[in-house]
C-alpha cells in the first residue's frame, strides 16, 4: 500500500501551505520531480539542493520539461 507524506510547505515570503502531500517522486533526465496534492488538486515541482544543502520544491518552469513529468505520472499514477 502507498501511503502520501503530509507536509506544510513554507514558501519564499514565509508563508505557509498546510494541508500538502507528497504523492510519489518521479525521476526525468537524472532530475527529480515531486508530484503533490493538497485541497486544489495535483501539482509538480522539481526538487532542488540550494546552496545550504536544504531540499527545495522549485517550479517547473520549461514547459515541454513540464509536459513530460505530466504524461509520465498519468501513464501510472499509482505506481
Amino acid at each position: 500500500m502507498i501511503q502520501p507524506i503530509g507536509m506544510v510547505l513554507v514558501n519564499e515570503e514565509g508563508e505557509t501551505h498546510d494541508d500538502v502531500s507528497l504523492i510519489k517522486l518521479i525521476d526525468v533526465n537524472s532530475k527529480r520531480f515531486a508530484v503533490l496534492q493538497d485541497d486544489e488538486g495535483i501539482s509538480f515541482a522539481q526538487l532542488t539542493i540550494d546552496n545550504t544543502g536544504h531540499t527545495c520544491f522549485t517550479d517547473i518552469t520549461d514547459e515541454e520539461e513540464f509536459k513530460v513529468v505530466e504524461r509520465i505520472y498519468r501513464k501510472s499514477p499509482n505506481e
